[in-house]
């Protein structure tokens, strides 16, 4: 019998202090203890939260370690080139930013298992808290025409059956530098993956359902209301996706709605009133009065004057999608939001207007993959500058989900200078069927 005992600490990424204890006998290895971490890294708010719960530590719930990958089981050595494998796995927010392309995620699971020599079957449940996708349309779509035929899986086969829940906190967005369809969504959902042995397509099935988000189109800012993507091909992954966005323009709504698949896809938009009844316009109309603010027939009709307010609402819906990203990205913030009925740019001189000391700016950050806060300010009036005094239309928002039904959000806000502060306390609960 041969033993072993391997200590390795602050290996480099992806994972780190590992701690290996295995033992082999009559060519079987027996992982006695098998530790890795793997946490994803904090920034200074989320560093204060800690520091802070540390505190508050002997009144709040025993926290689990985060980060954490422990692997348990046996591998049969008795054929070194098809070995048998018997592995238990479990993480509790296992930080992966190197398996899946694109992708960063945490991953929870008390019941992974991998087992099986010719046919390796990896079944059970994992549960990711947060993470975020960033989506290569073009590359999606080039993906599903260049398939191709499946030429034989040599062994050892890898068979699939996972079932995946998103309770929430999972971001699927566009790349910052793509100004023009820039979106960013909260999702959450279901889903089932599952692959046969011998083959090498894997399916996907289930439906994620959007929480918030916007999206950028036609040099216009959304706020996405509602919306899925179905997964309900088992033979490739190719979604349904209908997602509901909308836009308050002076006395119109406007909501533009994006349906199809990443074959093909559609955006209607329908035109609504102040009282809310749809207007019967073509296509073109809605986009012209969308983007330019009349139908075609009153765009010849447009002064100067006019279609530079119009250039200028376009460039700054341009500018505000970049700076909001830029920031997001600089910061680590999860949502930076500039609001402004007034324009803020004057391209005649090439400078901002006073209108943006009236703008409103959000920050908002997940502190744990369940407690979101969120603060709203004014900008100060001169040189645009986020106002930090708790003054009139200052709001601080928490939203902390109790588990994949229920969630409790509240705020509290000063509505004027002398007072009558509001302070708002609710309790969700949601079931799809």
């Amino acid at each position: 019998m041969e033993k072993g005992k391997i200590l390795l600490s602050r290996v480099k990424d992806p994972i780190e202090d590992v701690q290996v204890d295995v033992e082999i006998e009559d060519n079987i290895l027996t992982i006695n203890t098998f530790n890795g971490k793997s946490e994803q890294k904090q920034d200074l708010l989320q560093t204060a939260f800690s520091y802070v719960r540390k505190l508050w530590s002997w009144f709040l719930p025993k926290e689990k370690k985060k980060g954490t990958l422990i692997v348990d089981g046996t591998i049969d050595l008795e054929n070194i080139m098809r070995p048998g494998i018997n592995l238990d796995i479990k993480m509790n927010q296992f930080f992966v930013d190197y398996f899946v392309e694109n992708t960063k995620l945490l991953v929870t699971t008390k019941n992974l298992r991998i087992s099986g020599q010719d046919t390796v079957s990896v079944s059970g449940k994992l549960v990711l808290p947060s993470g975020e996708y960033v989506v290569n349309l073009e590359q999606m779509q080039k993906n599903i025409y260049l398939q191709k035929p499946s030429t034989g899986v040599s062994k050892p086969y890898i068979s699939m059956n996972l079932e995946i829940e998103i309770p929430g906190n999972f971001v699927i967005t566009s790349s910052a530098l793509d100004l023009q369809n820039n979106f960013k969504i909260v999702m959450r959902g279901n889903l089932q993956a599952s692959r046969e042995a011998g083959s090498d397509n894997m399916s996907l099935i289930g439906l994620m359902e959007t929480e918030s988000g916007k999206f950028t189109s036609f040099n216009q800012s959304f706020n996405v209301t509602s919306g899925s993507i179905d997964f309900n091909n088992p033979l490739r992954i190719n979604p349904d996706l209908n997602i509901v966005t909308r836009k308050n323009l002076k006395d119109k709504t406007f909501d533009l709605i994006i349906s199809g698949n990443l074959e093909s896809i559609q955006q209607n938009i329908i035109v609504r009133d102040s009282r809310g009844a749809e207007l019967n316009l073509s296509q073109q109309d809605k986009i012209a009065l969308l983007t330019l603010g009349a139908d075609l027939s009153m765009v010849s009709s447009k002064t100067d004057s006019t279609m530079r307010g119009v250039g200028e609402d376009i460039a700054s819906n341009v500018v505000l999608t970049a700076a909001e990203r830029g920031v997001e990205e600089l910061t680590g913030l999860d949502k930076v939001e500039i609001s402004s009925s007034d324009k803020f740019l004057d391209l005649q001189k090439l400078k901002l207007n006073n209108g943006l000391a009236q703008a409103s700016i959000s920050f908002g950050k997940y502190l744990t993959s369940d407690l979101y806060i969120e603060y709203r300010t004014q900008f100060g009036s001169g040189v645009p500058t986020p106002k930090l005094s708790w003054d009139a239309g200052n709001r601080i928002t928490l939203q902390y989900r109790l588990n994949k039904l229920w969630s409790f959000e509240s705020h509290y806000e000063k509505t004027v200078p002398q007072g009558n502060n509001k302070i708002k306390l609710g309790l969700s609960w949601e079931y799809s069927f």
